[in-house]
């Protein structure tokens, strides 16, 4: 279930940046807050959902797994990491 249901997967519904800010490492600075805040909520994954094909592999470059219908996942809870 997403966020806001009982959840614990915080939900980004659409994520982009216009093109002249493309290529110049801005994107990652407003998914990470994205993390802060969902952590915060007590979420422990992050979900994108509708990931365009040619955005899949930025993605999985910063951990993003592929899901279901066209989604991405993350885990971003601190119980789930191994130290």
């Amino acid at each position: 279930q997403l966020r806001g249901r009982g959840g614990d997967t915080g939900l980004v519904g659409r994520y982009g940046l216009l093109p002249s800010y493309r290529g110049k490492g801005r994107g990652i600075q407003p998914m990470g807050q994205a993390v802060m805040h969902y952590r915060s909520e007590g979420c422990r994954r992050l979900r994108l959902v509708d990931v365009p094909q040619e955005l899949r592999a930025y993605f999985a470059r910063y951990g993003f797994e592929e899901t279901k219908n066209n989604a991405m996942e993350l885990s971003i809870g601190y119980e789930d990491r191994e130290i």
